[in-house]
């Protein structure tokens, strides 16, 4: 992928390419937990939320956004307890006390390169907004972290109505933004949300990846410093 002179503005996708949970999910959860009567290693809620995760699936019959996230998230929890123990009668509770604790901006880490990248995307006069598959629990995160005036906008797919790959929240962000699919690029860390749901929408994308695979075509970055190569 060559240097892209067309690029006027950036996207950006949210968890595991801007943000990352700290200490980890499992970790989160454990502290959490324990409140409640749970005593579970946060390596094991680990292993068993990215079980539970890719297996999970929303429900896309709740018209309402908001509650079809939270029947959504209420029901993953559920089951990674399930899978480790008996479900509490104050799991209500419990999930009420998760779902507070990561729209706090201090239970999620920003990427080291972030700052430094948004500087010179801003020195080359180009716009950056935030593309993710959240709901707006995101808002808060981004507030805390001071970041609300380096975003032109925030696209999260729960008030949008549309989810990544779903080419339909890329065209509505290109119509927000005011530019062509041309002169946009998409930046995430997931190969089919970020890259081919980029691609297929006639954007352009990168995959931010610590382990690229060297056979692939895809153009893969491996720190978001690296966008200074391309735009």
């Amino acid at each position: 992928m060559k240097p892209l002179s067309s690029i006027r503005g950036v996207t950006f996708d949210a968890v595991g390419t801007l943000f990352f949970p700290s200490p980890s999910v499992g970790a989160i959860y454990s502290e959490v937990m324990e409140n409640f009567g749970l005593n579970l290693a946060p390596n094991v809620l680990d292993a068993a939320f990215i079980t539970s995760l890719r297996l999970a699936e929303k429900d896309w019959s709740i018209e309402d956004p908001n509650r079809r996230e939270w029947d959504f998230w209420r029901s993953l929890v559920a089951k990674v307890v399930q899978d480790l123990a008996e479900l509490p009668e104050n799991f209500d509770d419990l999930f009420h006390t998760l779902w507070n604790e990561f729209a706090k901006g201090s239970r999620w880490e920003l990427n080291s390169e972030a700052l430094a990248t948004f500087d010179f995307l801003e020195s080359r006069g180009i716009k950056i907004a935030l593309l993710t598959n959240w709901d707006s629990r995101v808002r808060n995160v981004v507030t805390d972290h001071n970041l609300d005036s380096r975003f032109c906008h925030l696209f999260i797919s729960s008030e949008v109505g549309f989810e990544k790959p779903d080419r339909r929240i890329f065209e509505f962000a290109s119509l927000e933004i005011g530019m062509q699919p041309r002169e946009l690029l998409h930046v995430g860390d997931h190969l089919s949300q970020d890259y081919q749901g980029a691609s297929d929408s006639r954007w352009h994308a990168l995959l931010l990846s610590t382990s690229p695979d060297r056979k692939s075509n895809i153009p893969v970055i491996r720190d978001l410093l690296e966008i200074r190569e391309y735009v």
